[in-house]
C-alpha cells in the first residue's frame, strides 16, 4: 500500500479564508485608524484657529477699550483676523468663500447684552463625514 502525502483541498480552502480575513482586517483598521489622523489633525488645527480669535479679541480689549468691545453684538465670519477691532466690518454669516484652508469656517459671536460683561464664543468649524466643531466660550469684563 503507497501512502500518499500532501494537502487535502478542505485545508487548502481554510487557510485561503484565514487569510482573507486577516488581510480585510488589517486594511479595516488602516482606515480607521487613517481617519481618526484625519480628525485629530483638524481638531488639532480648529482648537488652534480658536484659541487665535480668542487672543486677538482679548488684546483688542485692552488695545481699543472695553466700551469698543461692548458696543458691538452679533454674529461675524472672521476667516482671516481684522488688523483691529474697529475694521470686524458687519455681521455676516460664513459662507464657502469664507474658509480657511479651504476647510474651516470661524465665527466670533458676541453678545452684549449684560452692561458690565461681553460673551464671546469663537466656534470653528469644519465638515468631514459629519459637522464638527470646536468653541471657545469667553466672558469679558472691564479691567
Amino acid at each position: 500500500m503507497i501512502i500518499k502525502k500532501g494537502t487535502s483541498i478542505l485545508e487548502v480552502v481554510i487557510a485561503t479564508a484565514m487569510i482573507t480575513m486577516a488581510v480585510i482586517s488589517a486594511l479595516a483598521l488602516t482606515s480607521k485608524s487613517e481617519s481618526q489622523n484625519t480628525y485629530a489633525r483638524h481638531s488639532a488645527q480648529a482648537s488652534k484657529y480658536a484659541s487665535e480669535a480668542a487672543d486677538w479679541l482679548r488684546g483688542e480689549r485692552d488695545n481699543q477699550g472695553f466700551s469698543t468691545l461692548a458696543s458691538v453684538s452679533g454674529s461675524y465670519c472672521i476667516s482671516t483676523l481684522p488688523v483691529d477691532f474697529l475694521s470686524l466690518g458687519t455681521p455676516s454669516v460664513c459662507g464657502d468663500q469664507n474658509l480657511i484652508n479651504n476647510i474651516f469656517k470661524r465665527t466670533l459671536i458676541l453678545d452684549n447684552s449684560s452692561s458690565d460683561r461681553v460673551r464671546a464664543s469663537v466656534v470653528v468649524s469644519w465638515q468631514e463625514k459629519t459637522l464638527r466643531t470646536t468653541t471657545i466660550d469667553l466672558e469679558l469684563t472691564k479691567w
